[in-house]
């Protein structure tokens, strides 16, 4: 309808004035109605100035990041590679806390995506990781605009262009370049190829008999 906007604006404004999640969009709102009195166009009627202005803002880099020690989350669930992948981590230098929820891992959950929404609250992490991608863990990551590394170690790996794939915080990585080919046919650009690892320190304890 034509004055939908406006209605929204008005609600915005005045009903959730007390709401700080919603400032930038109130900010926005509240120029829109400045300018509509006064001006035959508006900032959100030019496409150019609309953009510019709802473009996302960079995130800062952050302590952790600078002091070469970044802040992981690792999403482990009933993976065998969940230890070892930890580990190689640690050893590499990041900073490594783990989550584990009580969710089928490759099944959508808004349950789930609230229960990492609140880790990812309460901390700022430089990177959220796990093994083969989560749709919920990438959801709670496009919302707090945090990168998410998933590694797929399965293959085929590519299940369709599904619409947290396409998320500019997803990155997935296959061992297997067809599937990398397959990600990349569907539109999803940010997915490459990535050998498998192996754990060194137990293998070169192994003494042939």
């Amino acid at each position: 309808k034509e004055r939908d906007i406006e209605s929204a604006a008005d609600f915005v404004i005045r009903a959730l004035h007390e709401r700080d999640d919603i400032k930038d969009i109130r900010d926005a709102f509240i120029r829109y109605e400045k300018e509509r009195r006064y001006f035959k166009l508006t900032f959100m009627d030019e496409e150019s100035t609309r953009k510019d202005y709802l473009k996302p803002v960079e995130k800062p880099v952050s302590f952790s990041m600078k002091s070469g020690t970044p802040k992981m989350l690792i999403y482990v669930w009933n993976s065998i590679g969940n230890d070892v992948n930890v580990k190689a981590f640690e050893s590499f230098g990041f900073d490594v806390e783990t989550v584990q929820l009580h969710h089928d891992f490759l099944s959508y959950s808004e349950d789930c995506v609230a229960a990492i929404n609140k880790y990812l609250d309460k901390n700022t992490y430089d990177i959220v990781f796990s093994l083969n991608c989560s749709a919920a863990v990438s959801e709670a990551c496009y919302i707090h605009d945090t990168p998410y590394i998933a590694w797929c170690y399965d293959s085929p790996s590519f299940t369709g262009a599904h619409w947290y794939l396409k998320y500019p915080t997803t990155h997935v990585f296959a061992f297997d370049s067809s599937d990398v080919e397959n990600y990349r046919k569907a539109g999803i650009e940010q997915a490459y190829y990535l050998p498998l690892a192996t754990n060194l320190d137990f293998f070169d304890r192994i003494v042939p008999v």
